[in-house]
C-alpha cells in the first residue's frame, strides 16, 4: 500500500530504528544520528527528518523520533538524555516557520506531557499535540501506554497550518495484549476496550503501545 519508505539503521545496537511509510514520493532526507554532546550521541536512535512531496505541490516535513526509555536507566541519566533529545528536536524545528510550513513531529517520546524532560519540545510555540486537540481536558482518553499507570507517552505534534487542517485523532489500542482486562481493572479510570480477537497472547500483540493516528484535510 505504501510505495515509498525510508529507514536508516541508526544508533540502537538492537536494531530499533525509526522510519516512514508513504504513498507519496519523498524529497529531502536528513539524519541526525551522528550529532553529539561531547562524546555522547544525542539521539538513542535518530531524529529522521523526511520531506514528503504531496500531489498539490505542498510539502509535508516529518520528524520521526524514539526518545530514550525510562527503563534501563542504569546511570540515572535517562531523564537528562530525553531532555537533550527534546531540546535538539526543538532546535531543528527552529529551521522551519511553524506558522507557515507543514511540519509534524511523531514518535515514542517515552515520557508524559507533564514531564520536565519534554518541556523544551512540548513548549514550542505553534506546535500542537493532536490528542490534546481531540480530547481537550480529558487526559485519560489520550493514554498510549500502561506501566503502573495509564499515560500518554506517544505523540503526533503538528505546526499551526496542519492544526488548521486537522480533522480528528485517536489511539488505536486494539493491538495490545489483554487490553480488555487492563481497562476493566482500571475501575473506570479509562474506558473499557477490547483487543482484536487475533491477539490471544503477548506474541500476537502489535505493540505494548497504542498507535496515535490523525486525519487532516489537505
Amino acid at each position: 500500500r505504501y510505495e515509498f519508505e525510508m529507514l536508516i539503521d541508526a544508533n540502537d545496537p538492537r536494531g530499533i530504528d525509526v522510519g516512514l511509510y508513504s504513498r507519496y514520493p519523498l524529497g529531502r532526507i536528513r539524519t541526525h544520528m551522528f550529532e553529539k554532546v561531547g562524546k555522547s550521541t544525542i539521539f538513542s536512535r535518530d531524529c529522521l527528518e523526511v520531506e514528503v512531496l504531496l500531489t498539490n505541490g505542498q510539502t509535508l516535513n516529518v520528524l520521526c523520533n524514539h526518545f530514550k526509555s525510562r527503563g534501563y536507566d542504569f546511570d540515572g541519566k535517562a531523564d537528562d538524555k530525553r531532555k537533550r533529545q527534546a531540546t535538539r528536536v526543538a532546535e531543528i524545528l527552529g529551521g522551519y516557520d511553524l506558522t507557515q510550513d507543514w511540519v509534524m513531529v511523531a514518535g515514542d517520546f517515552n515520557d508524559n506531557p507533564a514531564s520536565a524532560a519534554l518541556q523544551p519540545l512540548l513548549g514550542v510555540q505553534n506546535l500542537h499535540d493532536v490528542l490534546a486537540l481531540q480530547f481537550p481536558g480529558d487526559a485519560m482518553k489520550r493514554w498510549t501506554y500502561h506501566f503502573n499507570q495509564f499515560e500518554q507517552i506517544d505523540f503526533i505534534l503538528v505546526s499551526e497550518p496542519l492544526k488548521n487542517k486537522f480533522g480528528k485523532a485517536g489511539v488505536e489500542r486494539r493491538g495490545m495484549y489483554e487490553l480488555e482486562k487492563l481497562t476493566t481493572d482500571s475501575g473506570g479510570l479509562v474506558d473499557v476496550e477490547k483487543e482484536y480477537d487475533s491477539v490471544t497472547r503477548s506474541s500476537d500483540a502489535a505493540s505494548d503501545h497504542g498507535a496515535v493516528w490523525a486525519e487532516f484535510d489537505l
